[in-house]
């Protein structure tokens, strides 16, 4: 029998409103009721929450497995020298799947999607599952986030949409 995962609280990704008394862990929270304004940019022993994700996209060590979990990661990596739409790898970590799925783009820009496999009457197709990524809606603009933090690697929450493309 597959383990069942609890649901676990996290912040939302691209807000400062932490919601303190949805957490399990609010008990010994030394960051429990402080405010999350602007807080990105320090570390977890400044009193920002260990689940806010810096503005890279990190949470704390001790959380990563739990976000990990908790929902869909778009994982972001720039090669070569950073500056090319290209040297942009994107991939996605799936909660309950060991497997890390290339992310693509479709040629209109659209849509991000990954590639799966759906069984119908025992017949195996191949089928693009659209990404909804929080406040980005291509590479461009990751690529773009990315330049602006100065990172070569961040992870992004997203959601995995009902449909196909």
């Amino acid at each position: 029998m597959k383990e069942e995962l609890k649901p676990v609280y996290f912040p939302a990704f691209y807000s400062d409103k932490v919601e303190c008394w949805k957490c399990e862990k609010k008990d010994n929270c030394s960051s429990y009721g402080k405010s999350q304004a602007t807080k990105r940019d320090f570390e977890v022993t400044s009193g920002r929450c260990p689940k806010i994700p810096n503005t890279r996209g990190f949470v704390d060590p001790s959380e990563r497995e739990n976000q990990r979990n908790a929902y869909p990661i778009l994982l972001a990596e720039l090669g070569g020298d950073g500056s090319d739409i290209n040297d942009l790898m994107l991939s996605l970590s799936i909660p309950s799947e060991k497997k890390i799925r290339k992310v693509y783009q479709t040629k209109s820009g659209c849509y991000l999607y990954y590639n799966s496999k759906k069984v119908i009457n025992g017949e195996s197709f191949k089928v693009k599952w659209a990404l909804f990524v929080s406040a980005f809606n291509g590479k461009e603009e990751i690529l773009k986030r990315m330049i602006e933090t100065n990172s070569d690697y961040s992870i992004f929450p997203c959601e995995i949409a009902d449909f196909t493309v």
